[in-house]
């Protein structure tokens, strides 16, 4: 199922052809098939792809409790039993008992990437749930009129008295954050999103109060293990995480780039898929790209590359902008680089890994920030006439985290900017295909983020190298362009033939000769986009006469 969505009137009655409407707003791929069910005076709806299984519906053994999931729960945790294969249904039945008799708390027994919605027949409540990483987004809205959600805005928007009117702090924010709104913002006054670990409650549908099931201090103890032992550990947990996803899959695949996290899906998928298709899509001859053949070839995969910026007609500016609406306005146009081969993915996969948090689950990505400044900064503050100033962005950070001194405050990153910045565009991806995230197995996460800063320093590196030194001794990763384990000599002198290459690149162009370009990463965004043509054509979209930005900073900003 690629997402749930429902309408619950105040009125008792007209949900079902609100539900069409909404059903007709978030279809994006002509294939998707849409199933709806009624419950009492609530009707819920649900999209999904041909083949797979349309019962998404299942009734607690009580007959008193109605669950509708999108996603996927690949395994459960006591109390609950796990699922053991691609095509056990009984999970779900088991899932729905549990959320009649424990409630909201039954959740963190999911391990998984999901939304789902509860009904309660005898309390006649609506509980909403997100997992622990909000990777498929659930959005909502509640009204004289009634209490409607849906996994696009735009399906909100179809509800009875739900207003199209822009949420000005919404639009600063993104423009401050280089296209990230805090909490539970969405570009609509009306539509509120929910946040990672939350559920919503409605037992009057004119309202709702919104819950938090899981928060980062609830994280294991501390563990003692040195470094050697913490790789043997994560070692398992790492295969699990990988096997699981690949359950139900025929041509499971996946994009590559020159870094770790989709380095090591690559290595431990292709130990169990008996195919696999890697993609890396960027500019010719870059780093990424150049190490990511390497890897694909050093592990058998079918390997295709995919340019960005291609100038045939549709050029990518037009590829991108395609995808504006069926992602809500709400990922900015270098996000949607990663939609811009979205056909040529999709067409050759039915399921993509995605490497989504590695570096900050296993490595130490963001593991300084540990105040409001740090956090504000690593949300990509950017200082503008039309942002907040400094200490306006300081104080919405602060306003929306909590500070707790439990050691867990990059939860604001997190919370605020990965389920936007890489969580949304997977989730375009997966109205199509399948999309899973290993990293964020919870056997995974609590194991490596619950490790001694100390251990966790080393972990990544040392894991990756003994257990996949086919894919990792020799072949370089792009953010150091050296292979793991390499002599800090050998790291530097890499550096300083960058830093080189660079000025001299500059000296010749100066000069007027030709330059063999060369990138380290996979995108060049800042010179496509000042490019004749194209720079025109954006202008013009930001300056239109009814442009929601000119309305809001007028033309001269």
């Amino acid at each position: 199922m690629i997402g749930v969505f429902g309408h619950w009137p105040a009125s008792g009655h007209g949900s079902s052809s609100v539900v069409s409407q909404m059903a007709a707003a978030l279809r994006s791929n002509p294939k998707q098939e849409f199933v709806s069910a009624a419950a009492d005076a609530i009707t819920i709806g649900g999209l999904h792809l041909p083949g797979d299984a349309p019962s998404w519906c299942a009734e607690s053994r009580d007959g008193r409790g109605l669950l509708w999931i999108a996603g996927d729960v690949f395994a459960t945790r006591a109390p609950l039993r796990a699922r053991e294969t691609a095509g056990d249904s009984t999970w779900r039945q088991d899932i729905a008992d549990a959320l009649k008799r424990d409630g909201p708390a039954a959740i963190n027994a999911l391990n998984g990437e999901f939304q789902l919605a509860f009904w309660d027949r005898e309390a006649r409540a609506l509980t909403l749930a997100v997992d622990r990483f909000a990777t498929l987004p659930l959005y909502w809205s509640a009204n004289r009129s009634g209490f409607t959600f849906a996994f696009g805005v735009r399906g909100v928007l179809m509800a009875p008295d739900v207003a199209p009117n822009p949420d000005v702090t919404a639009i600063r924010q993104a423009v401050t954050f280089a296209g990230y709104r805090l909490g539970d913002k969405t570009n609509i006054v009306d539509v509120r999103a929910m946040r990672p670990a939350h559920t919503v409650h409605v037992t009057d549908p004119t309202r709702a109060t919104t819950r938090c099931y899981w928060s980062w201090s609830d994280l294991p103890e501390p563990s003692a293990l040195h470094l050697d032992e913490a790789v043997e550990e994560l070692r398992p947990r790492w295969r699990t995480a990988v096997t699981r996803r690949l359950l139900g899959t025929k041509q499971p695949g996946q994009t590559l780039s020159g870094g770790r996290d989709s380095r090591a899906i690559l290595a431990e998928a292709t130990l169990h898929a008996p195919s696999w298709t890697a993609f890396s899509y960027g500019i010719a001859g870059c780093d990424d790209v150049r190490f990511a053949q390497q890897a694909a070839h050093a592990a058998g995969a079918n390997y295709r590359f995919l340019p960005l910026y291609g100038r045939a007609h549709p050029d990518w500016l037009e590829r991108r902008s395609a995808h504006i609406q069926r992602t809500d306005g709400l990922i900015d146009l270098i996000d949607l680089m990663h939609l811009e081969n979205h056909a040529e993915l999709t067409a050759a996969v039915d399921c993509q890994l995605s490497g989504y948090l590695g570096d900050v689950i296993v490595g130490t990505t963001y593991d300084h920030v540990a105040s409001e400044v740090d956090a504000t900064i690593a949300l990509s503050f950017l200082g503008s006439p039309m942002s907040l100033s400094w200490d306006e962005a300081r104080q919405a950070v602060r306003e929306q985290s909590q500070w707790d001194g439990s050691g867990a405050t990059r939860a604001t990153i997190f919370e605020h900017k990965f389920a936007q910045a890489i969580g949304r565009p997977n989730t375009a991806l997966s109205a199509s295909v399948r999309v899973r995230r290993p990293f964020i197995d919870l056997d995974v996460v609590d194991f490596a983020m619950s490790l001694p800063s100390q251990v966790r320093a080393g972990l990544y590196d040392a894991w990756a190298l003994s257990t996949y030194q086919t894919l990792f001794a020799d072949i370089p990763v792009q953010k150091t362009g050296v292979p793991l384990g390499k002599s800090p000599l050998r790291l530097a002198s890499v550096r300083v033939g960058r830093r080189v290459r660079r000025v001299a690149n500059r000296v010749r162009r100066a000069a007027g000769l030709t330059v063999t370009s060369f990138s380290r990463t996979y995108t060049n965004d800042a010179e496509e986009s000042a490019s004749p043509g194209i720079r025109e054509r954006i202008e013009a979209t930001i300056l239109a006469p009814q442009s929601t930005v000119v309305e809001l900073w007028g033309r001269e900003m």
